[in-house]
This record gives C-alpha cells, structure tokens and sequence, in this order.
C-alpha cells in the first residue's frame, strides 16, 4: 500500500510493517523518489510518528505556539484521511 501524505512525506506497507516516507531526488538506488526513513508494527505507530516528527520540526519557540502546530498537524493528517476515504 502507498499513501502519499503531501509533497514531502507518504506511508507505504510490505508484508512485515508500515514506512513512514520522505520524497526525495530519485537516483538509481531509488527510482521513486520515495525514502522509507521509519518503520512501524501498526498503522496508528506509523501515523503518530510522522505526526510526533512534524511537530518536532515545526520551529515552535514556546509553548502555545507548540499547542498551535500540534493542532495543526492533526487537522491536516485527518483532513488527508478523510478525503482519503470518501473515494
């Protein structure tokens, strides 16, 4: 399965795991341009980490502005499964 978040980051699963994604330059190692960089048992891991990783890269300074990002990463990764799942 291949679940392209944004422009930056996807989830993909094999038969053993979910891989958190990130898009890069493809090369011959990988022609898709796609970089698993974390690996999960579960679904729910998989999402939670990119969520956790996205709010710890947000540049937040303080607290509310950390709150602020941490609300906004979940409104944009539900609103990607919602329309996800209206298909």
């Amino acid at each position: 399965m291949f679940i392209q978040i944004d422009d930056k980051y996807a989830l993909a699963s094999d038969s053993t795991c979910w891989m958190v994604q990130k898009k890069i330059k493809p090369h011959k190692a990988c022609p898709t341009g796609w970089q698993s960089f974390t690996y999960h048992h579960t679904f729910k891991n998989a999402i939670e980490s990119l969520a956790r990783r996205e709010i710890r890269l947000s540049g937040a300074q303080n607290l509310e502005d950390a709150i602020k990002d941490a609300q906004r990463v979940g409104e944009e990764l539900s609103e990607v499964f919602d329309k996800s799942f209206d298909k």
